[in-house]
């Protein structure tokens, strides 16, 4: 057996480390809300199945652990899809998740159930689509909300509870209308590509410092060129290099605010030539160079 796998063979579960007082490393307490920065460390990978007593958003503030996947109501039929770093575990609906083992941080907001129905009106039971989207929110200002929640965790003030009600409404309100067009999405994906192919891409994406390019996707992809253009646009409504600098702008959000890394090692972990490079994008996509947006959010 390998060093590595002697070493993560003997390393807690998610469970047993979800009991350990130091994985919440600051927390918020607001009406109808918990917001938790939470530090887990090297946990084992492992596949199992469990509910939430309450509905949760969480953001993932370090790389997703390997191969993380998860399916809503597990049966016959219902394949796995990719975790991306912002997700949604609605309360009650069973969820089987699997991944492979290691550290990891995320920022969470713990909703209670009743104020949860009040504020985003969704008491009905969500379709097979809506829970589809839940595992991967694309959704920048929810994205935005939880980096300023983690930042009041991280350094807390006068009023931080109130803030945190405040951005737990904005959290809901917008996940309510992400929710209620995923019929939508749905539809506009039919013709588009497959699960698995756009698992695959994600996965690319999320790993890759190296430039990422329509030819590279398609053989990815085992497709060609031209259907591959077609299909990607169907799915995601973006072009290839929309998509690539969404997330990876989105990353480098994650890694201003939760780590102390200098901005050249960001850049080039993301792919990007060079710091100017990255700040000219980074700028175009939030208003804000990554000094600034790092001094903000501090």
């Amino acid at each position: 057996m390998a060093p590595e796998t002697q070493r993560r063979a003997g390393a807690p579960s998610l469970t047993e480390a979800r009991g350990y007082a130091f994985v919440v490393r600051a927390a918020i307490r607001a009406p109808g809300l918990d917001v938790e920065l939470c530090d887990f460390p090297e946990i084992r990978g492992e596949e199992f199945t469990r509910s939430e007593a309450r509905p949760i958003v969480s953001l993932g503030l370090s790389p997703l652990l390997p191969d993380s996947q998860g399916r809503y109501r597990p049966g016959p039929g219902r394949g796995f899809a990719r975790f991306g770093p912002l997700h949604f575990r609605p309360a009650g609906v069973p969820l089987q998740v699997r991944f492979g083992g290691g550290p990891f941080s995320s920022i969470r907001v713990r909703f209670e159930p009743r104020h949860f129905a009040k504020v985003t009106g969704l008491r009905a039971r969500l379709s097979d689509q809506q829970l589809a989207s839940c595992l991967d929110v694309r959704h920048a200002r929810i994205e935005d909300a939880m980096l300023r929640l983690c930042e009041e965790c991280v350094a807390p003030r006068a009023s931080s509870a109130t803030l945190a009600s405040a951005l737990g409404t904005v959290i809901l309100v917008e996940l309510s209308r992400y929710l209620r067009d995923a019929q939508d999405r749905e539809q506009r994906r039919r013709g588009g590509l497959s699960a698995r192919n756009l698992r695959r891409i994600a996965e690319h994406v999320a790993v890759s410092a190296e430039r990422v390019d329509v030819g590279m996707l398609a053989r990815l992809c085992g497709l060609s060129r031209y259907h591959f253009m077609r299909a990607f646009r169907l799915s995601t409504g973006a072009t290839v290099a929309k998509y690539v600098e969404t997330a990876r702008i989105s990353r480098s959000k994650a890694l201003l605010v939760a780590s102390e890394r200098p901005i050249r090692d960001i850049a080039a972990s993301l792919g990007f030539p060079g710091p100017a490079a990255f700040a000219t994008v980074f700028r175009r996509a939030t208003g804000r160079t990554p000094s600034d947006y790092r001094g903000h959010r501090r």
